[in-house]
């Protein structure tokens, strides 16, 4: 069975896989956008790993997929599934 795309930007999923639990044991509330706006924001950490991250687009596609790899639940906001 097929179990889609193999993640890209493994080590930056990883990262904000565990920003996202951070936020989440804090009990703060993650929408969409916030995700990825702060996905934007660490990219800029990793231009030596991924050499054309700034050609990569983080769209609500790469999203859901980066959630569903994560294990997140998709729903509005963001909880540990």
């Amino acid at each position: 069975m097929h179990k889609g795309r193999k993640a890209y930007l493994l080590e930056l999923e990883k990262n904000l896989s565990s920003w996202i639990t951070d936020m989440h044991q804090a009990a703060k509330a993650i929408m969409w956008n916030m995700v990825i706006k702060k996905t934007k924001s660490i990219a800029k950490d990793y231009l030596n790993l991924y050499p054309n991250i700034n050609n990569f687009k983080f769209s609500t596609s790469w999203l859901k997929g980066f959630m569903k790899r994560f294990n997140f639940a998709i729903c509005r906001w963001i909880h540990i599934a």
